[in-house]
């Protein structure tokens, strides 16, 4: 239930500052490759407040890799 209230919590937080071009959603006519930077990608961590560096211990049953998600949204669009 945290899981799935901190998941709902992160997806209402976003924020798109700039879409140039129109860029997002990705269209799979359009954008052949994306490329996803940095580590926490595929390891990310999890901090207790915003701007820590990870010096709290945080207990939780699991975390979500945006990797995954974008793994899963390529392959159901043909982007891989």
């Amino acid at each position: 239930e945290a899981h799935l209230f901190a998941e709902q919590a992160a997806a209402e937080g976003m924020v798109l500052l700039r879409n140039d071009d129109n860029i997002l959603p990705i269209n799979p006519q359009k954008i052949k490759k994306i490329a996803v930077m940095g580590k926490f990608a595929e390891d990310p961590i999890a901090v207790a407040a915003p701007g820590s560096s990870g010096s709290v211990t945080v207990d939780y049953e699991s975390i979500d890799k945006p990797l995954d998600f974008i793994r899963k949204y390529a392959e159901e669009n043909g982007l891989v």
